[in-house]
């Protein structure tokens, strides 16, 4: 069953629009009676379906596992262990400490009703950790295989060896543009390709991505596409000189791929911003402020090679296997924006049979899987991040100061300080503005829990006293009496949604505070989608002129905020 949803970032270039849409999958591992869910969902509407399709399968539900806390992958739990009272619902304990901060009041307000109004299941349920690395079903344990960073932190395979499956959750996409707004750092990157081989390491015969066509097979080369397309990424990103030009240049060769849409948030993410529209330019390439990390070679593509030249193609459904056994039985196919149903996926140990989503799923080995795909909304302002690591000096600016008298005028020249970083007086601390992140001294900007987003350089132009981020992006603020707080966030083009360039005395030498002064006015902030918001700011004639305290990046907001100054600790300056 497909149930087709616009996509969240359609807002995003135009065209393309029947690639608008995610496709999300729910895996059923069953054997003779009892059955393992694997992920859950996230409208009332999917899960509601959801549940009727495992309930279709006769079988009695022992545990939902949850791969990593994207909500998408486990909103919609609670109808069906409603449904079944004595199933469990389970994650390894790093991803039930996510899926709390995945469902804060905050986090639920800013991002998910926001995105769904209306649509996101009353009674959400947290999962129970799981304390060993396996789950047992009918005397077969089904491995769990923590593959850490893949499009969020903390996630996990689910493992069956029997049947050489491998439920990825979100480490691998089939023909689906990978959320990378969480992987803005080619570290970052390199950790999620690592992630790839771990699991081609495992030799799967089956492959159930997260995110996957439904018309592309579930095999292995689901995980060469996904590797090849962060490498082209990583490649690209070296080459291009502009947001722009990495988006076009990506969809020149995935021009077909679901959703591409967040594969231009991933761009102005990388260039430092979150703005749907946005032009980025800057004076060198994507990548030249982001380390290089080789990449690993997958191994096992000996082993399953072979398999490949069995390929058979049924409707919306593509399985590959060294000994393939394929019968279809279509029931409806609707192409409306609304719903489309097509095959269920049942893989046995032996053989692989899709059958209609109507048939009844009967099962001759031990354990077999059936796999559901809903096309839901990939879910993205949770890492509208800068990802700035460049760190390389420019040329020193030369703060002057001119005496007069009656007959002589005497110009002094003072070795301001260009390039430098701020420092908190709590630093450092995780939890708190800055902190550092032990690479090359540098300092990390607005952890609020997700310690590797942003490392940044400042620099003051000496003319003109406005204040860049890593040397290119000049940073913009707005102050609001009524709060006593400005909020800093990147210089954007659109006039109505521009915010005024911060103004600083250049620091002159290490240690110094920083000196700043924000023009105070009064702004209103309007949603026009989820990835695009216009502000309209009024001057009041106050000037804020203490900066300081805690710099705590905003993960629910639209706008791409930087973070705060308010009155309290001023930041001190260290020269880079």
């Amino acid at each position: 069953m497909i149930h087709k949803r616009n996509s969240a970032t359609r807002t995003g270039p135009a065209g393309h629009d029947h690639l608008k849409w995610v496709p999300t999958s729910s895996t059923l591992i069953y054997g003779d009676q009892d059955a393992i869910l694997v992920d859950a969902q996230l409208t009332s509407k999917a899960s509601n379906e959801l549940l009727d399709w495992v309930v279709e399968s006769g079988k009695n539900i022992t545990h939902i596992y949850v791969t990593h806390a994207h909500g998408d992958h486990f909103f919609g739990s609670a109808p069906i262990l409603e449904r079944f009272p004595q199933a469990t619902l389970v994650a390894t304990p790093e991803v039930v400490a996510r899926m709390k901060l995945e469902t804060a009041p905050e986090r639920m307000t800013g991002l998910w009703e926001k995105l769904f109004p209306g649509q996101i299941p009353p009674n959400l349920r947290l999962a129970e950790p799981l304390h060993q690395d396996y789950l047992e079903l009918e005397g077969e344990r089904l491995e769990v295989v923590r593959t850490g960073h893949t499009d969020t932190d903390d996630t996990t395979t689910l493992w069956v060896p029997s049947l050489g499956l491998a439920v990825t959750g979100d480490a691998v996409y089939a023909n689906t543009h990978p959320y990378l707004g969480e992987s803005g750092t080619a570290i970052k990157r390199s950790e999620w390709i690592k992630a790839l081989d771990i699991i081609a390491a495992l030799q799967p015969k089956h492959v159930v991505g997260g995110h996957s066509d439904p018309s592309r097979p579930f095999g292995f080369e689901a995980i060469i596409d996904t590797k090849k397309y962060l490498e082209d990424f990583e490649k690209l990103s070296a080459e291009t000189m502009t947001a722009e030009e990495l988006y076009a240049r990506m969809m020149d060769i995935y021009p077909d791929r679901l959703n591409p849409g967040i594969l231009h948030i991933a761009v102005l993410s990388l260039a430092g911003f979150w703005v749907a529209g946005a032009s980025v330019c800057k004076p060198k390439s994507l990548s030249s402020r982001l380390p290089t990390v080789a990449s690993t070679t997958l191994i096992g593509l000996e082993t399953t090679s072979s398999a490949f030249a069995s390929e058979s193609s049924v409707l919306s459904s593509t399985v590959l296997s060294a000994s393939t056994e394929v019968t279809t039985g279509v029931d409806t196919t609707t192409t409306d924006a609304t719903t489309t149903k097509a095959d269920t996926t049942t893989i046995e140990a032996t053989s692989i049979t899709i059958v209609s989503a109507s048939t009844e799923v009967t099962s001759t080995s031990d354990l077999a899987v059936a796999s559901q795909t809903t096309a839901s909304t990939e879910a993205t302002a949770s890492s509208g991040t800068t990802s700035i690591t460049d760190t390389t000096t420019a040329p020193t600016s030369i703060q002057t100061t001119t005496t007069t008298d009656a007959t002589t005028t005497t110009t002094a020249e003072l070795p301001a300080i260009t390039n430098f970083q701020l420092r908190g007086a709590r630093d450092p601390v995780e939890g708190v503005s800055i902190y550092s992140n032990g690479v090359g001294g540098n300092y990390l900007l607005f952890s609020g829990g997700y310690p590797d987003y942003t490392v940044a350089t400042f620099s003051v132009e000496a003319t003109s006293g406005r204040l860049f981020i890593d040397n290119s992006l000049a940073v913009c603020a707005f102050f609001q009496p009524d709060q006593d707080i400005a909020t800093l966030s990147i210089c954007r083009d659109t006039p109505e949604s521009q915010a005024v360039p911060i103004s600083c005395t250049p620091p002159v030498k290490d240690g110094d505070v920083l000196s700043c002064s924000v023009p105070a006015q009064t702004c209103v902030e309007t949603s026009i989608s989820f990835f695009e918001t216009t502000v309209t700011c009024t001057p009041t004639g106050e000037v804020l002129t203490d900066t300081s305290t805690d710099y705590n990046y905003d993960l629910y907001k639209n706008i791409p905020v930087m973070g705060q100054i308010a009155n309290g600790v001023n930041f001190v300056v260290h020269a880079v």
